[in-house]
């Protein structure tokens, strides 16, 4: 039996970094099948707050490789707890039938370990207040172009070559 796996036509956004609280952060974009980052596309400075239904206010920046790291790695710990919480069912299941409670010892432990890590990965890193002033800069930059109502446009979310829309005149 063979399954048809289709890679979507909206990318998403991983590895949020350089969070800037109440002002940007990175993230990647990344093609996807299944939920699940392929290869990275683009990074964008992201207004926090801005992303909705597959778009976001954002402008590009070169690909940024901790988040990349990070989209992964999120992908990764979700899979991981996933898998830790099924563990914890099945000790649970043993447990019940024979009274061996060290499966379940263990199991419990790790699950809520690899659910916290992914937590704390899931919210971002703060950028350093270099990083920070770097990416403000770069914001402003990008706010004082030629064209500052273009630079920060919802994304089109099908991975065309021109990822910013710009606006209707």
């Amino acid at each position: 039996m063979f399954v048809l796996m289709r890679l979507d036509e909206a990318p998403k956004l991983y590895g949020r970094v350089d969070r800037v609280p109440g002002q940007f952060y990175i993230a990647t974009e990344f093609s996807q099948i299944l939920l699940f980052p392929v290869s990275p596309r683009q990074s964008f400075l992201v207004s926090d707050g801005s992303e909705r239904n597959g778009q976001f206010l954002g402008t590009p920046v070169p690909l940024c490789a901790r988040s990349v790291v990070v989209g992964y790695t999120t992908t990764l710990l979700l899979f991981a707890n996933f898998i830790a919480w099924f563990a914890v069912l099945c000790c649970l299941s043993i447990y019940m039938r024979e009274e061996q409670l060290l499966g379940l010892a263990i199991a419990v432990p790790m699950a809520l370990g690899v659910f916290l890590l992914l937590l704390r990965v899931e919210r971002g890193f703060k950028a350093s207040p270099q990083r920070a002033k770097e990416l403000a800069q770069l914001a402003q930059a990008n706010s004082s172009h030629p064209n500052a109502d273009d630079a920060m446009m919802p994304s089109s979310g099908r991975g065309d070559d021109d990822r910013i829309q710009s606006k209707p005149t």
